[in-house]
């Protein structure tokens, strides 16, 4: 976030140039002007008093709301933009439950992970974009990528030998504070078979953003079980970090079939 602007000279100077700028508009106008944001009138500052009683300029929240949405924007969740815990449907317990859990996840400043497994259909990635959409708006930096998506981007960017291209590729998603996988080993589910080259971008992904102590929020049609003998160190990296942030989902059925 940009630094206040916090001296006394700083808050004359700005109010100097807000005069300066209203005496170059000649008459005053006859009404006053309409602005988008009044706490502010759109400069993105307001003035606030410090725990010492001294007053400085700060970030408007018109400004924070703007920068969010730019994250927003950036992170790759178009897709799931709309997605929130507003609009999860609620059923029954469990789902009452999973949203309980992601609503305690978003108010918190948990860096751990979390990982959701269950059917297709059943609101995984709905509830995991909800708590991606909700840290973001609360200014944290997140990103969106789904597995397949992730390996494809990899495997191009290997087979190009292209070795800065990939370097770049993978600190987007390895950097960012809350990474949403979806998807993790699609495929799987139906029996086939994980390459030794999806695992070696998986681990190294997952392994990277376990030592930088970064939240990764995963989905997987995979039971836990099958994560672990799909990859053990790979699994016990999520696994460890999520604490009691897994869900297995039992009683929820596919939502698309209905």
């Amino acid at each position: 976030m940009a630094a206040s602007i916090t001296s006394v000279k700083d808050t004359r100077l700005f109010r100097d140039i807000m005069r300066i700028s209203e005496q170059r508009k000649g008459n005053k106008p006859s009404k006053e002007p309409e602005y988008k944001c009044d706490k502010c009138k759109d400069t993105g500052f307001v003035a606030v008093i410090d725990d010492e009683g001294h007053e400085r300029w700060d970030n408007c929240e018109c400004k924070i709301a703007k920068w969010n949405l730019e994250r927003l924007e950036n992170s790759g969740i178009n897709d799931y933009i709309h997605k929130s815990l507003d609009n999860y449907t609620v059923k029954n317990p469990e789902q009452q439950g999973i949203k309980k859990l992601a609503k305690r996840y978003i108010d918190s400043d948990s860096l751990d992970n979390v990982i959701l497994c269950g059917g297709s259909g059943t609101g995984k990635t709905h509830i995991a974009a909800a708590m991606l959409i909700g840290k973001i708006k609360k200014g944290r930096s997140g990103k969106y990528v789904s597995y397949k998506d992730y390996i494809r981007q990899c495997g191009i960017k290997a087979r190009a030998r292209d070795s800065e291209e990939y370097a770049r590729y993978f600190s987007i998603y390895a950097n960012t504070s809350y990474l949403l996988l979806d998807d993790l080993f699609k495929g799987a589910e139906k029996g086939k078979e994980v390459s030794d080259t999806h695992l070696s971008y998986m681990y190294e992904l997952i392994n990277y953003r376990y030592t930088k102590g970064l939240a990764t929020i995963v989905t997987s049609e995979l039971t836990l079980d099958q994560l672990v003998s799909i990859d053990e160190a790979l699994a016990g990296r999520l696994i460890e970090r999520a604490g009691r942030n897994i869900v297995q989902i039992k009683t929820i059925k596919n939502q698309r079939l209905k």
